[in-house]
């Protein structure tokens, strides 16, 4: 008897942690600190149960290579905050954010305890992106605000956010292609349009420049499955609809398109450091003269600031870059205040689970390939939101992308075994 409501207690717990990881993607940008609500439960309850685990039901947690390795990327890219804090006296405050990823590190027993059901995810990402998609058209048309989801996050967070589900979403589509799920695809597509149009919405652009190759990276690993002429005829559809999104002037791409371009210009051939790019511009010049300084130990967030105020007059740096607390790169941000061992961290957190993902894409399983590649795109997407913003700066984008990632990692492990 006992055994039997141990075994319904374990069935019902698998079932609400499933319905807790749909609820993730769905609610993501759908209200304030939505990305932060499902991770910071599921995190609660991981340590819950890794207490359980241990102490009463007295078992040891076994950790094999790929756990220790990713566990080992997480505090890692921790340590270069802390060791920050403490050689440079920022505060506690700077170590609240990335605190957070050591918090999901239990995840990774749960998950591997209780099942995520693959299908879970591929029918709520795309959900997700659609949700995201409908929200952003709703703010922008009924109620005429300029940019959406500014209550949720800062608006590029929500435009790179929006592109990773959009982009998901299309990995998706073609995974239910290959389950000749034809009607399950076409809505995963449309979700997956919806994703952009959330992006077009939110008035960000860097996230735009991943595009082209996140569809190249799709198409490659999933070539095998694919007939070339229906890969080709897909491909100029879905490249003539995102170009159609873009170009409608209510949703403002091609003005921030042209305005970008304006800003390169000016930046090349008068040395315009006040445009919005012209302005990342110099910061990304000044970063690397601060790097050059203090290479091994950085400067910290105090001594960044107080660079820049140097630079400033110095006649470097202009003077409107002072209103910026990072260097809109990630990995310029992180090396330039944490020094090489924040630099290598962060370089950890992103190799580590991509060379698991790609060594796992060659699976003959489709749904480990799925998988697989859905984690792939979700690190790649990443990597050029890093170029032009401190992505992970932001609880919305440091929590986002690493819950994704254990998600993708212990999904991945359960459709192993």
């Amino acid at each position: 008897m006992l055994t039997l409501v141990n075994k319904i207690t374990h069935k019902h717990i698998a079932f609400a942690i499933n319905i807790l990881v749909a609820l993730f993607f769905v609610t993501v940008l759908a209200f304030k600190k939505g990305y932060s609500y499902v991770p910071m439960t599921l995190a609660a309850l991981s340590m819950g149960y890794l207490s359980i685990y241990s102490f009463k039901l007295k078992k040891k947690w076994i950790l094999d290579k790929n756990d220790k390795w990713m566990i080992f990327s997480f505090l890692f890219y921790f340590s270069g905050f802390l060791m920050s804090v403490i050689l440079h006296k920022d505060g506690f405050r700077e170590i609240d954010n990335p605190s957070r990823v050591l918090l999901l590190i239990p995840l990774i027993l749960l998950f591997s305890q209780f099942k995520i059901h693959p299908k879970t995810v591929f029918y709520a990402i795309p959900i997700g992106s659609a949700v995201t998609g409908l929200l952003a058209i709703y703010q922008k048309v009924f109620l005429g605000e300029d940019k959406a989801f500014t209550e949720v996050t800062h608006h590029i967070q929500s435009g790179n956010i929006s592109v990773t589900l959009s982009m998901l979403s299309l990995a998706i589509s073609i995974y239910w292609l290959i389950q000749k799920e034809h009607k399950v695809m076409a809505i995963c597509m449309i979700c997956s349009l919806l994703g952009i149009v959330s992006s077009a919405i939110s008035g960000a652009r860097g996230g735009w420049i991943c595009l082209p190759f996140i569809l190249i990276t799709i198409l490659f690993f999933y070539r095998h499955f694919l007939n070339k002429k229906i890969v080709l005829t897909a491909s100029i559809i879905f490249i003539a609809i995102v170009s159609a999104i873009a170009s409608i002037p209510k949703f403002g791409v091609i003005q921030r398109y042209y305005q970008a371009e304006k800003d390169i210009v000016q930046y090349i051939e008068k040395g315009n450091k006040n445009s919005s790019l012209g302005a990342r511009f110099d910061m990304w010049e000044n970063a690397l003269l601060g790097i050059k300084e203090k290479p091994v130990l950085g400067w910290g967030s105090k001594g960044y600031i107080e660079l820049k105020k140097q630079q400033v007059k110095q006649k470097t740096m202009v003077k409107p870059t002072l209103q910026y607390n990072d260097a809109h790169n990630q990995y310029l941000d992180s090396w330039v205040k944490r020094g090489l061992l924040g630099f290598v961290g962060l370089l950890l957190v992103l190799l580590v689970p991509l060379k698991y993902f790609i060594k796992n894409i060659k699976c003959e399983n489709i749904e480990v390939k799925s998988i697989s590649i859905l984690g792939t795109i979700h690190i790649i997407a990443t990597m050029f939101y890093f170029l032009s913003q401190t992505f992970l700066a932001h609880n919305s984008g440091s929590i986002f992308y690493f819950f994704s990632i254990v998600l993708f990692y212990g999904l991945l492990r359960s459709a192993k075994i």
